[in-house]
């Protein structure tokens, strides 16, 4: 009787002609990490041995089916061993402050080990550390979590997944469209039946509309529906912070954040129909206020439809703002009708475009006003203005007075922390982004100040004339004179490069210029120094 239920089994299983995939999908290898899927696919194995073993008649029915679970194993194996090798970031855990609303979790996939797409991996994930599982999906779809919540055991609920490669005008990384849906579609089949991915961020670069378009039919034979997609047809660049600026021109020039014409959203509607939405709606804020009339706030959305009274903990607020003083006037009328449980955490402001918080003032008086402004309401805060004569695309306030401020391909930072009268230039010449960061501490300058220019690596290293004029850019925080150079690199390969730069800077500024080469142990040792009245 066994015999005759076993060969009725194989027969079943030869009928279908998928007995691996039904086999594998007992086991729900497919949606398992690559460790987990090798094992069991190893039982798998074994499964169909023991079944071939009652006869020579099985075995040579199920000698295909073997060969093919035998063919996934090896497959598996070899992801795993290639996904182990992948670079791994250590995720910053520090002042966490923006609320995450909207999802139960995001879950990144990176889809290539690549130093840029690797660095932009930790940036995201540093954004929201405490809701963010972080993949490393190979283009057979097997995977590796590397961060975060096993997807297992991510709680029920929402998921947004953001696909995260290097991507152009034909596509993401070396993955066909189909892929991409198969990579969301294992995400989704991992996270549980009482969870979906409900937005999917395309994070590449330059993939333009008609992606996102395909994008949704793939995954509707997914089984994914309801999910929106968007795309940004330009440069992408992950901040430090882990937000994301478009660049509107391949040179990097302007960068602009939450631009609705630099970002397209698409769903289906209910007719089933592929339709454009909001880009920026307002699901993910607790709160969506403006200014009213009366100076006044005007609450113009609650998230999930609640009342005023009805709101508990720290609230992310979506701001339509007017000028300055009647912005923070609103705000902290609106602190003082919340209810005892809940409290501004964080503050997301748009700026109109007839009134720029940022045209007056030198870059160390802007970084002030918004850190006095955040510490009053003791909130972090977002800034940014669609207008395309804004100044400054970015603005950002931690609740440790950390500022930043983006104009064009340079970031202001101040830093509380940093020594006084001392600016550090940190210089990505050879880098997609071509990013230069300016820190300073924040107070006002009183001495001449003491820079230091940090080149991470022989391929980051800018010609002379891009430091010289990095070096102007110190005059939008200060008008203090330089008193010393200090350029510190990882490697002087280029050492006919440091020469030129030397005389290059020690020419204009007249002061002393040292090179310093940095160690393993992260200590520098000097390598070369030249004084106002010396030659080299």
């Amino acid at each position: 009787m066994q015999d005759f239920i076993t060969d009725i089994e194989v027969q079943n299983l030869r009928r279908t002609e998928q007995s691996a995939q039904l086999a594998r999908e007992k086991y729900g290898a497919d949606k398992m990490e690559v460790s987990d899927k090798v094992s069991e696919l190893k039982k798998t194995h074994k499964w169909f041995l023991d079944l071939a073993s009652h006869s020579p008649a099985m075995r040579e029915q199920l000698e295909h089916d073997i060969s093919t679970i035998e063919y996934e194993i090896q497959v598996a194996e070899e992801s795993e061993a290639e996904l182990r090798q992948w670079k791994v970031e250590e995720i910053s855990q520090g002042d966490i402050t923006d609320p995450f609303v909207g999802y139960i979790r995001q879950i990144i996939i990176t889809i290539e080990d690549d130093p840029g797409t690797i660095q932009d991996e930790s940036r995201l994930a540093a954004k929201y550390p405490n809701n963010t599982t972080v993949v490393h999906m190979d283009k057979n779809g097997n995977y590796k979590v590397v961060y975060g919540l096993k997807l297992n055991k991510i709680p029920k609920g929402d998921i947004k997944v953001i696909i995260n490669g290097h991507g152009d005008s034909k596509g993401i990384g070396d993955r066909s469209i189909e892929e991409i849906a198969e990579h969301i579609s294992i995400i989704d089949r991992a996270t549980g039946e009482d969870s979906g991915v409900r937005k999917v961020s395309l994070a590449s670069c330059s993939l333009g509309e008609k992606y996102a378009i395909k994008l949704l039919p793939k995954l509707r034979e997914q089984g994914i529906s309801d999910a929106k997609v968007s795309v940004r047809p330009a440069p992408v660049m992950v901040l430090l912070d882990g937000r994301k600026i478009i660049m509107d021109s391949e040179e990097g020039s302007s960068g602009k954040y939450r631009s609705s014409a630099l970002k397209k959203t698409f769903a289906f509607n209910e007719k089933g129909e592929i339709v454009p939405v909001d880009s920026y709606t307002d699901e993910h804020y607790d709160v969506t206020l403006s200014v009213g009339d009366d100076g006044k706030p005007k609450i113009e959305r609650i998230y999930g439809n609640k009342r005023l009274s009805e709101l508990q903990g720290p609230l992310k607020v979506f701001v339509k703002a007017e000028s300055f003083s009647e912005t923070e006037e609103m705000l902290h009328q609106f602190k003082d009708i919340l209810p005892s449980g809940a409290s501004i955490a964080h503050l997301s402001i748009k700026t109109p475009k007839d009134n720029d918080w940022f045209a007056q003032g030198n870059v160390l008086q802007q970084t002030q006003n918004l850190d006095n402004f955040g510490e009053r309401l003791n909130v972090s805060i977002v800034v940014y203005s669609d207008s395309e004569d804004a100044q400054v695309s970015l603005a950002a306030r931690n609740r440790d007075s950390g500022v930043r401020i983006i104009k064009g391909d340079t970031c202001f930072i101040k830093d509380p922390l940093m020594l006084k009268n001392a600016m550090v230039i940190l210089e990505l010449g050879g880098s997609e982004s071509n990013q230069q960061y300016l820190e300073f501490r924040g107070d006002d300058f009183d001495a001449d100040i003491h820079v230091e220019i940090f080149h991470e690596g022989v391929n980051q290293v800018p010609m002379t004339r891009e430091t010289l004029k990095n070096l102007d850019l110190i005059s939008q925080v200060t008008q203090q004179s330089i008193a010393d150079i200090d350029i510190i690199v990882s490697t002087t390969e280029n050492l006919g490069h440091y020469l030129e730069l030397v005389k290059a800077l020690s020419d204009k500024y007249k002061v002393t210029i040292t090179v310093h080469k940095e160690i393993e142990s992260g200590a520098s040792v000097n390598g070369y120094q030249k004084h106002p009245k010396t030659q080299m």
